[in-house]
């Protein structure tokens, strides 16, 4: 096979077209941002490349890897709502407990001041 494979000249400038379109540029001003950069091209040179490459197939074993979601971390302690009003709602009996739990836990605790007896 005697030469190269062909390459566009704007193969470089891809991820700038890209950027460029999702920035709402028109064809002609990213056709003038790369004739800056010393590379020839006409608008319709830029669109068809585009075109072309954004429906290119690769072959079998050569697809590009998937970039992997970006894992967000999350608070182990759930968020309280802001308006009460919009808290879960609970059964009879789970408020039973709740408060059964929350009064055990406030009469173990001990109180500031001494409480004096009232008898004496």
């Amino acid at each position: 096979m005697p030469g190269k494979p062909f390459r566009s000249k704007i193969e470089p400038f891809y991820d700038l077209i890209v950027q460029a379109r999702r920035n709402r540029m028109t064809w002609e001003e990213i056709a003038e941002t790369i004739r800056q950069k010393g590379t020839a091209c006409t608008r319709q040179a830029v669109q068809d490349y585009f075109k072309r490459h954004k429906t290119l197939r690769h072959p079998m074993g050569m697809e590009p890897r998937p970039e992997a979601p970006k894992r967000v971390p999350t608070d182990p302690t759930p968020k309280q709502p802001d308006n009460p009003a919009q808290a879960t709602k609970k059964s009879p009996q789970e408020m039973e407990e709740e408060f059964l739990r929350e009064s055990a836990k406030r009469q173990n605790k001990p109180t500031a001041f001494p409480i004096a007896d009232l008898n004496e």
